[in-house]
């Protein structure tokens, strides 16, 4: 009987074991012959509508649209007509980096021209004279890092957008102190809208620009912005086209450059007008300027804010930093700074929890189109690892066709960031004893950036850093002087789909919260 049952035990083992090394043998076939065939034009996906395609579809959620596709066609990628454009859309979270790659086959001025012409109004043939001067194009971009970018322009636009964030601070609460409740129920969206937008475009605009009606007006130019790249016809875009005007009446009004202007700005009009370029075409492209000063900053905060408070261990976790960190400066430990409202950059390092929430808020709701045109065929090889895919790994892309990288594909990969859908306020948080970042990894490889919030390459935002730490101050200092939360009957929005593909995404309406001067000691 007992020699039965140990023979029957050998088997199954026996049968596991090789049933197991057929799966791993059969898996390798698969690899070698999709790595061994030749390459293939990537599948695509069948419309009924001949220009629009699939742009339709697309609209109604990116990240699905990209994963239900490829998951159908069984390849990591595939193309689809949008707008008359033939498309590839990545759908392995490895792969979404290639756009980011040196690449002679591949253009990304092309979607800057587009933009300029198309979102700014700027003349077309103005924009391609710039994007073709290469080296002076070259030495415009150095000059942007430059003021932008820099350690030592930081250490200098940081406190300038300090001094504005606490002055308007301190207005809302005086404001709030003379309510009879001592609170206000505000719309969060807006409110981050008006302070971001002028500590922001002070220091790196204008002064001038810095107010709280052409923060408005920026909004509503904003909210048209993925139509005017469309270039839907100008009568269904009156309030975006009137918003836009009035922005650059401001950037292009005589006094602009003797009234509050940065000295970007005066060096950008130097340089324009020292190669013969037109006032006009400076105005239109300094407002690509304005809108990389903001356009991902507001609603990033935003989303951190609405998260936090929407958390209670995040806001318990933020609390606690806060307190410690404004007891450190009371006591005088900290790194040496300015004044006790202004923090210098490397005690803005300090706040590691807050920095995570805004990271972790930001992969959550990050939702731009990195594309780049094909000026010539290429082979491409997909990292796809996945033994499902029935076709090849090398994929050919024809010269006039357009690559399509959506980031969020990797930001909700599970594999790189567990339970991708929830908001983990100390995901990104350093080992709090080597105080080296949490490593992420993918197919057993660690990944040095799993984070492309602020694109990548050479066309990664220069305002990155400024973004961070203007962050980190904001809300360090919102946080320390109010108590905040999500007013009666509210919750968290989502994103409106109508504007994603242009960067970090805008909620579908406004979240009221609650505020109150906090009480100290």
């Amino acid at each position: 009987m007992m020699d039965a049952i140990y023979l029957l035990v050998g088997f199954t083992c026996t049968s596991l074991v090789l049933s197991y090394l057929w799966n791993v043998l059969n898996n390798m076939r698969k690899h070698l012959k999709k790595s061994n065939s030749p390459p293939m034009e990537p599948p695509k996906v069948w419309s009924p509508f001949p220009f629009i395609g699939s742009a339709i579809e697309m609209g109604q959620d990116i990240r699905g649209f990209i994963l239900k596709n490829s998951k159908r066609l069984e390849s990591p990628i595939f193309t689809a007509t949008i707008a008359g454009k033939e498309c590839h859309f990545l759908a392995d979270s490895l792969d979404t980096d290639m756009v980011y790659q040196r690449n002679k086959a591949l253009d990304s001025n092309s979607l800057a021209i587009q933009f300029v012409t198309n979102v700014c109004g700027a003349d077309d043939q103005e924009v391609q004279h710039i994007y073709n001067d290469k080296e002076w194009l070259k030495m415009s971009t150095k000059n942007v890092q430059h003021h932008v970018w820099s350690r030592e322009a930081i250490a200098q636009l940081v406190p300038e957008s300090q001094h504005i964030l606490n002055e308007r601070l301190d207005q809302c609460i005086l404001e709030m102190t003379n309510n009879k409740d001592g609170q206000q129920k505000i719309g969060l969206y807006d409110f981050c809208l008006k302070h971001i937008f002028c500590a922001s475009v002070a220091p790196i605009v204008s002064t001038m620009v810095a107010t709280d009606e052409l923060a408005l007006e920026y909004a509503q130019f904003e909210k048209g912005i993925p139509l005017l790249f469309a270039k839907v016809p100008s009568i269904f875009l009156r309030k975006a086209i009137s918003a836009r005007e009035i922005l650059i009446a401001k950037l292009g009004s005589s006094d602009f450059l003797e009234q509050g202007a940065s000295q970007l700005m005066k060096d950008r009009a130097e340089m324009f007008a020292a190669a013969g370029r037109s006032s006009t075409i400076l105005n239109r492209v300094n407002l690509g300027i304005l809108f990389g000063a903001v356009g991902n900053s507001i609603p990033a905060i935003f989303w951190t804010i609405a998260c936090i408070i929407s958390h209670p261990d995040a806001k318990a976790a933020v609390q606690k930093e806060v307190d410690g960190f404004l007891a450190n400066k009371r006591r005088g430990n900290s790194i040496k700074s300015h004044a006790s409202s202004i923090s210098t950059l490397e005690e803005l390092d300090q706040l590691v929890v807050l920095n995570s929430c805004f990271q972790e808020a930001t992969r959550l709701y990050h939702a731009l189109f990195s594309p780049a045109d094909v000026v010539q065929d290429f082979i491409f090889e997909s990292k796809d690892t996945s033994s499902s895919s029935s076709l090849p790994s090398k994929f050919l892309f024809r010269k006039g066709t357009r690559i399509m990288s959506f980031f969020q594909v990797r930001h909700y990969d599970a594999d790189i960031f567990p339970n991708p859908e929830s908001f983990q306020y100390n995901r990104f948080v350093p080992d709090p004893v080597t105080g080296k970042p949490p490593i992420f990894t993918k197919n057993g490889k660690t990944l040095l950036e799993p984070l492309k919030i602020f694109g990548g390459g050479e066309h990664a935002c220069v305002g990155r850093r400024f973004i961070g730490y203007e962050a980190r101050h904001f809300l360090a200092t919102l946080f320390a002087k109010f108590d905040i939360q999500v007013a009666s009957g509210e919750s968290l929005p989502i994103p409106d789909q109508a504007l994603q593909g242009i960067g970090v995404g805008q909620p579908d309406r406004e979240m009221y919260v609650e505020m109150r001067p906090r009480k100290t000691d």
